[in-house]
């Protein structure tokens, strides 16, 4: 045979080869970036639909707010727009009261708030009036309570030192729990993947447990621990937050202290120091500065 036309050949045979494993390659990489673009479409769907529901909850809790503040109850009303204003009275017998309750439990007389709650943290609870035709009491969701309840719920994930201990299984048993848990507590994507401290997961409030888990570990326990979720009931923990209303779900009736915002207002954000300033508005507290 021809060296030259062999030769020839030969080349040939290498151009189809080599086209052959061109063809082969980019196949495989257009394969693998189809994959990947759907994967990323599917995280993509994933987030928007989180945040749309994340979303629907906050519109649907703003709106039951709404409506526990402008009801169509005209007293309640005046009570909620009014800065818990109340003229004096000259002519008839009605007694006007102003006292607190961190309890939440029924509210009589006119004491004093408690020692360790500061005149600025005395709740709008207890507006207490007092007549022959009159009588209304509002008051804040009991803080033990809503403690209980939260550790209640999140029994099965701290109850086992064991689970809190090891990363692989608090993630594990948060993601076996995430079904049954409400809107407010859903674990995120973040929390589902990355370890993290387990204090974060009890906190009802998707943007809050977001920053959360941006922080480290000493970090996060250290200010879950003030905000009274964790733990025994301490002195200077009273106060520290408000609930008003009657879920302890929304994140929306929380009013937050100002000792609370002025250590952790750089976690925390605006948004926690505007809403603490629309409840001290209602009960006629002086507002906090903007920062």
């Amino acid at each position: 045979m021809d060296p030259t036309a062999d030769k020839e050949e030969r080349k040939r045979e290498y151009n189809r080869l080599a086209q052959r494993e061109f063809r082969r390659r980019r196949k495989e990489h257009l394969k693998n970036l189809e994959q990947a673009q759907k994967e990323q479409s599917s995280e993509q769907s994933e987030e928007i639909e989180r945040l749309r529901y994340q979303n629907d909850e906050l519109r649907r809790e703003n709106e039951a707010l709404r409506a526990q503040m402008y009801g169509s109850s005209s007293s309640s009303s005046h009570l909620m727009s009014s800065s818990m204003a109340l003229p004096p009275l000259s002519s008839d017998s009605r007694q006007y009261s102003l006292s607190p309750s961190i309890s939440g439990t029924s509210i009589s007389g006119t004491g004093s708030p408690p020692a360790t709650l500061g005149a600025d943290m005395m709740p709008m609870a207890a507006l207490s009036m007092t007549s022959s035709s009159i009588s209304m009491v509002m008051a804040p969701y009991d803080r033990t309570k809503a403690r209980s309840e939260i550790l209640e719920i999140f029994r099965p994930l701290y109850s086992d030192p064991s689970i809190t201990s090891d990363p692989q299984r608090h993630l594990a048993v948060l993601q076996s729990m995430s079904g049954g848990l409400p809107g407010a507590l859903k674990p995120s994507k973040a929390q589902l993947e990355t370890p993290h401290y387990y204090g974060i997961d009890m906190i009802a409030s998707p943007t809050l447990r977001d920053r959360l888990m941006t922080v480290t570990s000493d970090v996060a326990r250290g200010f879950v621990s003030e905000l009274g979720i964790i733990g025994g009931e301490r002195g200077d923990e009273v106060g520290q937050v408000i609930i008003w209303g009657d879920d302890p779900l929304n994140e929306m009736s929380w009013e937050l202290s100002q000792p609370l915002l002025d250590r952790w207002g750089w976690l925390l954000g605006a948004t926690w120091l505007q809403r603490a300033n629309f409840w001290r508005r209602q009960r006629g507290a002086p507002l906090l500065p903007e920062w």
